[in-house]
């Protein structure tokens, strides 16, 4: 189950903090199967299909409000919106990026067209869908600019939405699991190792 934050995003309220909230206004008429017939009964007063709940991915839940992006346009938070993801940012229109363009410009001086791949990758991370398969790989030595491009993105998108299992773990059961809801799996240094392309 997921409630409505002030903040203007859907977040999961696990199963045990209502059934504490119910069992808090039950008080002393509390009992184990009052809680969990009340919660049956509130899963199936409020249950929507997925389809009833798909956001629209051309819309970034911002700190201060839902920005379209065909309109280049900042709105206000609505539930209407039913997104799961906020980003840790604020949208200013008067803000550019003097200083991320100067160093991909530096970075990547011996291949222009790196820049344009690492800027659509970015871009794509903040798109809450599937829509391909993606992966991008940073090959080179120390002091090359990788952790500054991984801590960038990472910044940009926040804590929240990224997770970190490593491409061996993607191949265990549940290892996918965790990237429910997340804008990017991003995993340090990778070892050198052919993966189980049927998992």
């Amino acid at each position: 189950m997921y409630r409505y934050l002030d903040s203007g995003v859907w977040k999961l309220f696990p199963e045990a903090a209502l059934g504490k909230f119910i069992r808090d206004l039950l008080d002393t008429e509390a009992r184990p199967n009052r809680i969990d017939h009340a919660i049956k009964l509130l899963q199936h007063q409020v249950y929507k299909s997925p389809s009833e709940l798909e956001g629209n991915p051309m819309f970034l839940n911002l700190r201060n409000g839902m920005f379209g992006v065909r309109e280049m346009k900042l709105y206000d938070h609505d539930p209407k919106y039913h997104s799961r993801v906020q980003l840790p940012i604020e949208c200013d229109e008067k803000a550019t990026c003097p200083t991320w363009i100067a160093g991909l410009e530096k970075t990547f001086a011996d291949d222009e067209a790196k820049i344009e791949v690492l800027q659509q990758f970015a871009g794509y991370c903040l798109y809450p869908k599937i829509l391909f398969p993606c992966a991008l790989f940073q090959i080179g030595r120390g002091k090359n600019g990788k952790g500054t491009v991984q801590e960038v993105i990472q910044a940009m998108l926040g804590e929240d939405n990224v997770c970190h299992i490593s491409l061996t773990r993607m191949e265990d059961k549940f290892g996918p699991v965790e990237l429910c809801n997340k804008l990017l799996n991003s995993c340090g240094e990778t070892a050198a190792k052919p993966l189980d392309p049927t998992r």
